[in-house]
């Protein structure tokens, strides 16, 4: 028989003291978030944009892995119309 076992569906957090491991972890999340999209995009074969804002500094970082700069000029229309439908 197996065991009833629970998942937690809830992210545990850590807290770090000091600003340095902050932007540390910071640092290796993005940089794991963007190997992922770069991942994604070369195995489905599609476009993948990232973005991420620091709400604090209002610091901007974008991973895009597309070469067609036409492709973004429909992101702006994209965005507004993905926002309309939620």
């Amino acid at each position: 028989m197996s065991k009833n076992v629970k998942k937690s569906s809830c992210i545990k957090k850590r807290y770090s003291e000091s600003s340095r491991a902050k932007s540390q972890q910071r640092q290796r999340r993005k940089r794991s978030l963007f190997k992922k999209a770069a991942e994604f995009s070369l195995e489905c074969e599609s476009d993948v944009v990232v973005a991420i804002r620091i709400r604090k500094t209002g610091q901007a970082y974008i991973f895009d892995s597309s070469s067609q700069e036409a492709w973004l000029k429909t992101l702006p229309s994209l965005v507004c119309t993905v926002i309309v439908r939620l």
